[in-house]
């Protein structure tokens, strides 16, 4: 599930005479400043600046505000480049004299025509009050704004052309078309990324690209793993994230027919998945982003919903993301992933995010069977006993007797990534298993999952526990499920405190009680 919607996205979604209300309630002067209130009202999650503690829709890991680098990767005209645009104008205006940036395109020409003029450009973008003078060059050009900053735009094609400028700040625009030399040009650029910024903070670079596979690209998304610490974050957006601002028929005829000829290309150019050599991939030959695995809405049939987490392996701010993710399975037998709760979260919060999530769906789906399950291979026996605490405490603070009535399945995972995939691959290709739409960085992750070591997944391995465990229970079932049971029988079942009954004939404290 992606984090909360912009504010616009919001006021989008009210009935007409709702937004109508509320608009007409706004004095003129304050609706007209809505056009330049970029973070407050237009931005959505992903396209804010990365600061602690931060959640974007489809942002890989919350991170620090002395991050380095931002790279800002996504399908075609999914907001990357008036994110980065707004980034540096709000540096310009804020910082001042002494604030200078390096904007690198592939070519001069295309930093000119992207990166200043363009419809996501800073010349467009700016606010009156922001204005600057551009003065076109053969190499590129250069930028001064009012209150002092500047900027100088360069083209990857002459890779020593911006080894001897120095600035403070960088913007990298669609460097995985850069071509062959786009990590030297990269290389050389450093030299000269060594200013401080004029209030003293390190510098730092935005990167806005479609997730080509090239070198300089690599080495921009190596950091996946954490083994750049908290120097580089990331944020992931699809096509879909800004259709409210883009032409339906775009949607419907251009990417539609990208959909038939080529799917793995629409899994780049539309969802803004890495695509690289499948050999190995867990999901090789799956497109997750397209039906019959993406859907828009579950079944009405929902039997059993399982809450599934991969804890964090320490306490390191680039390593402590917790993978948690809701999977529901239907009467039919098939299983959805309709949930992506992970983020960074500490073993204070991660408990309650799931209890709370678990108390939800419970109301929501009230003749479903909803349990948790937790990986067990790092912590062991805490996971489940914070989830047993976490639930104890969310009671007695309701008023409640502090009884802990939800099962908490666990596994220990001995075999690769890829291959405790396999049964949940094999099911995607029959159309038994699903993800909503929306679920971006799950799925990633899913489509990059296999058995090399590498980038951190915890958003794939929270999902695929939960995907197996449920459809083993699946093949346990009868299809159609008898009348009066919800879903397969927990397993190892440990039930506490009096009895409750459920809707559909289930007792909670009576281990093991079916109608």
């Amino acid at each position: 599930m992606s984090a909360a919607p912009s504010l616009v996205a919001r006021l989008r979604a009210l009935p007409g005479p709702d937004r109508r209300a509320i608009l007409d309630r706004l004095p003129a002067r304050q609706l007209a400043s809505l056009r330049w209130a970029w973070r407050d009202f237009w931005a959505r999650p992903d396209e804010r600046e990365p600061a602690a503690p931060h959640l974007g829709t489809g942002q890989l890991a919350p991170a620090p505000a002395t991050w380095t680098w931002w790279a800002n990767i996504g399908g075609r005209a999914s907001g990357k480049t008036r994110t980065c645009g707004e980034w540096v104008t709000e540096k310009a205006l804020e910082l001042g004299h002494g604030f200078v940036v390096h904007l690198v395109s592939q070519t001069p020409e295309d930093g000119r025509d992207a990166m200043i003029e363009g419809v996501s450009g800073l010349a467009t973008i700016a606010p009156p009050w922001s204005r600057f003078d551009f003065k076109s060059s053969k190499e590129g050009g250069t930028i001064t704004w009012r209150g002092g900053a500047r900027g100088r735009v360069f083209g990857a094609n002459v890779p020593r052309k911006g080894r001897g400028p120095a600035c403070c700040a960088m913007w990298l625009d669609d460097p995985a078309a850069f071509g062959p030399q786009g990590l030297a040009t990269f290389k050389m650029l450093l030299y000269g990324f060594r200013e401080r910024m004029p209030d003293g903070a390190d510098p730092q670079g935005v990167v806005s690209s479609t997730p080509i596979d090239s070198d300089l690209l690599d080495e921009i998304l190596s950091g996946e793993d954490g083994s750049h610490g908290t120097t580089t974050v990331y944020s992931w957006s699809a096509s879909d994230d800004n259709r409210a601002n883009l032409s339906d028929k775009w949607f419907t005829e251009t990417l539609a027919k990208l959909a038939e000829t080529d799917p793995e290309l629409e899994l780049q150019e539309r969802y803004g998945q890495r695509i690289k050599k499948a050999d190995g991939k867990a999901f090789a030959g799956v497109n997750l982003a397209a039906p019959p695995v993406r859907v828009d809405a579950l079944p009405s049939d929902i039997v059993s919903i399982g809450l599934w987490v991969d804890p964090a392996t320490s306490s390191a701010v680039h390593s402590c993301e917790v993978g948690v993710v809701v999977l529901a399975l239907s009467r039919a037998g098939h299983v959805y992933a309709l949930e992506d709760l992970s983020r960074v979260m500490n073993s204070a919060d991660w408990p309650v995010v799931v209890i709370r999530a678990a108390d939800r769906l419970r109301l929501v789906h009230p003749y479903a069977y909803v349990y948790l399950g937790i990986e067990t291979n790092k912590g062991g026996n805490m996971g489940p006993a914070l989830l047993e605490l976490a639930e104890k405490n969310e009671r007695l603070v309701a008023g409640g007797s502090g009884i802990a009535t939800y099962e908490v399945r666990t596994v220990f995972a001995s075999q690769g990534k890829g291959q405790r995939a396999a049964p949940v691959a094999t099911a995607a290709k029959a159309g038994r298993f699903h993800l909503l739409g929306g679920l971006v960085a799950l799925t990633r992750q899913l489509q990059e999952l296999d058995d090399a070591e590498g980038p951190k997944r915890d958003r794939a391995d929270a999902c695929v526990h939960g995907a197996v465990d449920l459809l083993k229970s699946a093949t346990v079932a009868s299809d159609p499920m008898p009348e009066g049971r919800i879903g397969p029988a927990p397993l190892g079942a440990i039930a506490v405190g009096p009895s409750v009954q459920t809707p559909a004939g289930f007792q909670f404290g009576v281990p093991g009680r079916w109608r």
